[in-house]
């Protein structure tokens, strides 16, 4: 995904603009309101500290190089990596699982040497498991799968587990928020 979609995703989610509008606005005839309510949010989201890298084949030694830089500069409070298996991670063998693992340890070891939140979205396989690797599950403190119109709290290190967060996917602001009907 672009760094220019993630962005057109944050705004549509924080301001309520449908995701469409943002992205094709001109099949639109938008109203002052709406045309401002546009400026007053991309003039708010450039001030953010945000760094997007929209490359491909990034590995996961970069990304760590490039939280230190962030780091230096005071610029770094959460670490976003979508999604964790198109990264590589340097290994003398050629065994997807163990890449896997080594991207979900450095990952862990940015986190808590940074001590800031790393989330990184991975892939599940046909019956719903993590795919690839059982160290993607072993690593983190917290995974949350999402599943219909919910969220469920598989693992919570640190807290209850296995919770069923009744969530609604509003797809046309990318986001879920709490249903205003019980499901």
């Amino acid at each position: 995904m672009s760094g220019e979609s993630i962005i057109g995703r944050m705004i549509s989610a924080s301001e309520g603009i449908d995701y469409d509008i943002i992205y094709n606005p001109h099949k639109y005839q938008l109203t002052k309101g709406q045309l401002k309510q546009m400026k007053y949010a991309n003039e708010r989201f450039m001030d953010f500290k945000l760094e997007v890298n929209d490359e491909g084949q990034v590995k996961m030694e970069d990304i760590d190089g490039v939280v230190a830089d962030m780091e230096k500069n005071g610029d770094l409070d959460m670490l976003v990596i979508d999604h964790m298996h198109l990264l590589s991670a340097d290994q003398t063998e050629n065994k997807r699982h163990l890449e896997l693992s080594k991207i979900s340890g450095l990952g862990k070891a940015i986190a808590m040497k940074k001590n800031i939140p790393v989330v990184m979205p991975c892939q599940l396989n046909e019956d719903g498991k993590i795919r690839d690797s059982r160290a993607i599950a072993d690593d983190p403190d917290v995974i949350l799968f999402i599943r219909g119109n919910h969220i469920w709290l598989e693992k919570n290190r640190n807290g209850m587990r296995y919770i069923e967060l009744p969530l609604q996917l509003v797809g046309n602001r990318m986001l879920f928020m709490t249903p205003l009907t019980p499901t």
